[in-house]
């Protein structure tokens, strides 16, 4: 498992899959973090909870800081 984050697009394919009938381990496969590693089923639950809770949500970019 890698630090890498999920950028806004891939967060919007998680929901797309979801809306289109996809599981959340197909999705976990099909969708990849911004190193090219597919996300842990953690983060695609934590996308798939956001949505209903803001149906307005677009996703946002990454406020991870990288501390050296």
């Amino acid at each position: 498992m890698t630090s890498a984050r999920l950028d806004a697009f891939s967060r919007g394919a998680i929901c797309a899959l979801a809306e289109n009938g996809f599981e959340r381990t197909e999705i976990q496969k099909q969708v990849f973090k911004k190193d090219g590693t597919n996300p842990h089923i953690r983060a695609v639950d934590g996308v798939l909870a956001k949505k209903p809770e803001d149906p307005n949500w677009r996703g946002q970019d990454s406020q991870a800081v990288s501390i050296m």
